[in-house]
């Protein structure tokens, strides 16, 4: 399944980046393996989005902090989704539409209780649903990383295009 899945969206990266003008970046950090390895290349089409929806599954850029570093994470959850954070008190797991998230390789997302407070208190404040404008961005570590799992909700404005690789 996974080299199925590389392979389609090689086809279609190939597809698109004659449509744009990519911007060749390597990978920095082990958040996305084994689906993107560390030391990578990648190529990210800046313009995609701003023709195209952000959808589930998509591979996307981010630009975090003061600094604007650059990283990179899959869309799980997007605006209208039903979202919560279920704890049982040692550990945590994401659920988008009563569902529990799961990794690229089927593995759920389990946190420790501790990572679990930001998500929660989104969930809290939001009723439930995730807003316009924001989305739910993971890693490929079902422990959490930099991600949705430590700053909560990731806004329109901060994903810089779709990536490809």
């Amino acid at each position: 399944m996974l080299l199925f899945l590389k392979n389609f969206l090689l086809k279609n990266c190939l597809f698109l980046s004659l449509l744009s003008n990519p911007e060749k970046l390597t990978v920095r950090g082990h958040s996305m393996e084994p689906l993107i390895k560390e030391g990578q290349e990648i190529f990210l089409l800046n313009e995609y989005y701003k023709n195209n929806t952000i959808e589930k599954h998509d591979i996307v850029v981010l630009s975090m902090g003061l600094q604007k570093n650059k990283i990179i994470k899959k869309v799980y959850g997007i605006p209208g989704d039903k979202f919560s954070v279920v704890n049982d008190g040692t550990s945590c797991s994401i659920q988008i539409n009563n569902k529990i998230v799961k990794n690229n390789s089927g593995i759920p997302f389990q946190l420790r209780a501790g990572k679990c407070g930001m998500l929660a208190l989104y969930a809290k404040d939001y009723n439930g649903v995730i807003p316009g404008n924001a989305y739910v961005v993971l890693g490929e570590m079902v422990d959490g990383s930099n991600d949705s799992s430590s700053f909560g909700f990731t806004s329109r404005d901060q994903i810089l295009g779709k990536a490809c690789f």
